[in-house]
């Protein structure tokens, strides 16, 4: 099939589906958005480290709007100043723009938005996490704009002139955060010279000289190497790191390893020899003398059929290689692949499973893409195009934060309702027997009767709201201010 003209997967949105689906409070998902940075503590971010503005509004602020207005559906910031933000403040649309273009460590802020918003997940019940890398390419066809390169573009496989960017994400079953994006230049510059001015425009020692270091003379392994190391040293709680064959390097997996992090990579069929039963063996050679016989299906799914073998090699050490064979349910045609871990306590079905979650990257591109003003900006400095590299993730970071969160919360609710209501049912039930047999008694005046049934009363309400930990009249409330957002 031409690569030119291959289907393009389908890649759902379900953060943006929640957020069209929940009801966010009156007045839409911006303040919805602004409570919840309040009650982070947004603002103690800046004020902590000393970042501020010396006349003006306050940075804060303007970085808040910054996160907010692709969320009201407004293209761009020039839009946004026109028909929103002057109506309220008296700022215009330059004080944005010096700010996208001023050296401001934009990867610190993220990191620190990141470090706010933990403590949130934590309360949540995650399950294993995982550390999940990938590149994508935005196509930007200006030639005055700074860092613009000839890049492939593997969806499409062609080359295009934009911005290659990478990018570090959490994934667990509750949602996926951004952690860390970084640029990388190639080797074509829409512009010869480009990359040459640029390099003299920033000083060595400064963040921007460091982003463009970065940029200019980093591969995406080592790009990725250490946003890693920043996450694991940031206490970021993964058990595994999710890659594609793009990242099937031996030096890589020995740097991954070193980090404390098990890898499982999807391996390209290149030339990598392991020790498989005293011969060293590339996977084709693998697959073709020992498991190709030994295909079996996964457990639990229908599509696939694998197996895997124990191999060793001299720079990594004991691995297992996965051999999996795809069935299109459409054409029926057959493909196989290779995925390397070096934990060989995994199953196929673990495998499958686990590598599954390697998905929520390209639904975090998805959805940057299409909602959240992924380098959309109409800016040309290399400052801004960092900038704007950023709001885009600190953007679905605190939107993923607050779908879990929330969502988690409405979750919990509801279960205390259902228990509440079953709890009610029985009470109900269990008071009409208690009466009806009360009634029958003689041994009791008749207002000694009702003082027995207040007393049981009060006694089994007090019960429902310390053993279940429900309060019926706080339920109760909810459920009314519930059904007034929702009408």
């Amino acid at each position: 099939m031409n690569q030119h003209n291959r289907e393009q997967a389908t890649v759902p949105t379900p953060m943006i589906d929640e957020i069209k689906t929940q009801s966010f409070g009156v007045f839409g998902v911006d303040n919805a958005i602004v409570d919840f940075l309040q009650e982070i503590g947004f603002q103690a971010i800046f004020n902590r480290r000393g970042w501020s503005k010396r006349t003006g509004k306050d940075l804060p602020t303007l970085i808040m709007l910054l996160i907010l207005h692709p969320l009201l559906k407004v293209p761009s910031i020039h839009l946004f100043c026109r028909d929103h933000f002057l109506s309220v403040f008296a700022v215009g649309k330059d004080t944005f723009y010096r700010l996208l273009q001023c050296q401001f460590p934009w990867r610190n802020a993220h990191w620190a938005l990141i470090k706010k918003l933990l403590p949130q997940w934590r309360t949540l019940d995650l399950g294993p996490g995982y550390l999940v890398a990938d590149t994508t390419v935005k196509e930007k066809r200006g030639d005055r704009i700074e860092g613009v390169c000839w890049h492939h573009d593997h969806n499409t496989g062609r080359s295009v002139a934009g911005f290659e960017a990478a990018h570090l994400v959490w994934v667990n079953k509750q949602g996926t955060l951004p952690l860390d994006a970084a640029l990388r230049f190639s080797k074509r510059p829409l512009i010869s010279n480009l990359l040459h001015i640029l390099s003299y425009r920033f000083d060595c020692r400064s963040h921007l000289g460091r982003r463009y270091r970065e940029a200019a003379k980093m591969s995406k392994l080592d790009q990725t190497v250490d946003m890693v190391a920043r996450a694991i040293q940031a206490g970021i709680p993964a058990q595994y790191f999710l890659a594609d064959a793009w990242y099937s390097s031996v030096k890589f997996v020995k740097k991954i390893l070193d980090l404390g992090v098990v890898p499982l990579i999807r391996w390209k069929r290149n030339n990598t020899k392991f020790l498989f039963q005293g011969e060293r063996l590339t996977s084709v050679e693998l697959y073709t003398r020992f498991a190709k016989g030994k295909i079996r299906k996964a457990k639990g799914s229908k599509r696939f059929k694998g197996t895997f073998l124990d191999a060793e090699h001299p720079e990594i050490g004991l691995i297992r290689l996965f051999f999996v064979r795809l069935i299109d349910p459409k054409t029926g045609s057959k493909e196989w692949a290779v995925f390397l871990t070096t934990d060989r306590s995994m199953g196929l079905s673990n495998m499958i499973e686990h590598y599954a979650n390697r998905w929520g990257i390209e639904v975090f591109y998805k959805e940057s893409k299409q909602h959240l003003g992924f380098l959309n900006e109409s800016v040309r400095s290399f400052e801004a195009v960092i900038a704007c590299l950023h709001l885009a993730a600190m953007r679905h970071a605190v939107l993923s934060s607050m779908v879990a969160i929330k969502g988690s919360q409405r979750d919990q609710l509801s279960h205390n309702l259902a228990a509440l209501t079953y709890a009610r049912k029985l009470w109900h039930t269990f008071r009409a027997i208690f009466n009806d047999a009360l009634g029958r008694t003689s041994i009791l005046e008749n207002h000694q009767k009702n003082e027995v049934i207040e007393l049981f009363e009060q006694e089994v309400e007090a019960w429902l709201s310390k053993a279940l930990m429900l309060d019926p009249l706080g339920s109760q409330r909810q459920i009314l201010a519930e059904t007034n957002c929702e009408t």
